[in-house]
């Protein structure tokens, strides 16, 4: 069984996420903010990812350098 707990949040934030919760028909708060927070992952990997491929362009590599 999950624990709930509560958080603080402005009202302006609290109104844009009850927003997004309609627009996306969540069933709660708690299923938008998890799809967030892997959307929020996702973003940080592709970033991760296109730095990499950047520094190995500067540097002429290619990924069968780095596994081969």
């Amino acid at each position: 069984m999950s624990m709930a707990t509560t958080i603080t949040v402005e009202k302006e934030t609290r109104d844009r996420l009850m927003s997004l919760k309609l627009d996306g028909e969540y069933a709660s708060l708690d299923a938008l903010l998890r799809d967030m927070l892997v959307e929020f992952r996702r973003a940080r990997l592709r970033r991760a990812s296109t730095l990499m491929r950047r520094k190995m362009a500067e540097k002429g590599l290619s990924l069968k350098d780095l596994i081969g």
